[in-house]
Formats: C-alpha cells, structure tokens, sequence
C-alpha cells in the first residue's frame, strides 16, 4: 500500500480483556517453639484462574464495496504473569515480616505470661500464654487483598479500512483453534485518519 494511501486511512482497534487474573489466596507454615508456643507465619500466594479463550479473530466488511479486512488479536499485557512475577520478587521480604510479626507476638506473650505467673500462680501464668498463642494463630493472616475482576491478559487487535461503513464480528477461539463463541460488531463508520476502538470482555 502506497505510504500517501495508508496515511489517508482509518484505524479500527479492538481491545480484548480476557480471562480473569490470578486470585491471592494464603500460605502458612507452623513452628514450634521449645515452650509449645506454636508460631503461625502466614503469606500470600497467587494461583492462576483458568480460562480457555486463546484470542479473538476479527472481521469487517465495508458495506458499500463487500470488501472484507480481517485480524487476529495480539497479546499486549500479560497481567497474570506480571502479577505471579511481581510477588514472587517480593515474597522473601514478606515472609521476614510475617516472621518477625509473629516472633514479637510470641515475645509479647512470654513477657505478659511470665508477668501473671510472678503475681498469681504458674497455672495462671500458662493459661495466659496458652490464651495468647491461640489468639496469635487466629489473627495471623496473610494480606490477600487483590483486584479481582482484572483481566488475566489485554489483547489487541488492529485493522486499517479506507473511510466509509462497516459491520463485522469477532469470533472467540480456543487454543486448538475451535470457536468458543463469537459477537456481532454493531454497524459503525469512520472517516479517514480517524481511530475507532471496540472493547471486548471475556471470563471463559
């Protein structure tokens, strides 16, 4: 295509949000101190959602001439894997607060155990540490707060049409290349040099 033609053009963009992020879920492990004291230290954990849409397949058809232009949609983010990467960079930092967390709880709990022992008794004073540790593993949690409806990736994909009017469809495809479903592009026109752009959401 002449580079004066294509400058003269219209872009059509489609961007797909597909699928749904990783959800943080919690991880812990136990250690047990010399006393019985049972150290609780909790993190979080991304575990990817499954989803079976591979991309989109687009097609416009200018309605005045039937000429037919036709794209796939491309990866442009891949918010799972950057999620997943990004706490895997931070999760050693993270288990040293949740260590050091739990440690002044357990310090705490010696302290105020060994204080109501000195003042009444060494049943009262293992009660108050027993008291302590089960409210320490009851509180420990990792923070799995997160966005929940992001996707898992944008795609997009990108059609240049000369100006005039236009339907079309996207069909949805699996990774073997079988439509899963697919949405009708309500009519629409563009003029030359203009940028259109569709958006997409799909959770399958």
């Amino acid at each position: 295509m002449p580079a004066e033609t294509k400058r003269t053009m219209a872009e059509v963009f489609i961007v797909h949000y597909n699928g749904l992020a990783p959800e943080k879920m919690e991880e812990y492990f136990i250690v047990m101190m010399p006393d019985g004291y049972v150290m609780k230290i909790a993190y979080p954990k991304f575990v990817k959602r499954s989803y079976g849409i591979s991309h989109g397949e687009i097609t416009l058809k200018n309605l005045k001439t039937g000429t037919s232009y036709s794209c796939a949609t491309v990866l442009m983010e891949d918010i799972a894997s950057i999620a997943v990467l990004n706490l895997e960079n931070r999760i050693n930092r993270i288990k040293a607060k949740a260590i050091a967390r739990a440690t002044m709880k357990y310090l705490a709990s010696v302290a105020a155990s060994k204080a109501v022992q000195e003042q009444h008794g060494e049943l009262a004073g293992m009660l108050t540490q027993m008291t302590a540790n089960i409210a320490s593993v009851a509180t420990e949690q990792a923070d799995v707060r997160h966005w929940r409806l992001l996707p898992a990736e944008i795609r997009i994909g990108r059609i240049i049409v000369p100006e005039g009017n236009y339907s079309g469809s996207i069909r949805f495809v699996g990774a073997g290349g079988a439509e899963i479903y697919s949405k009708q592009i309500a009519p629409f026109s563009v003029r030359e040099r203009e940028k259109r752009f569709f958006t997409y959401r799909t959770l399958r």
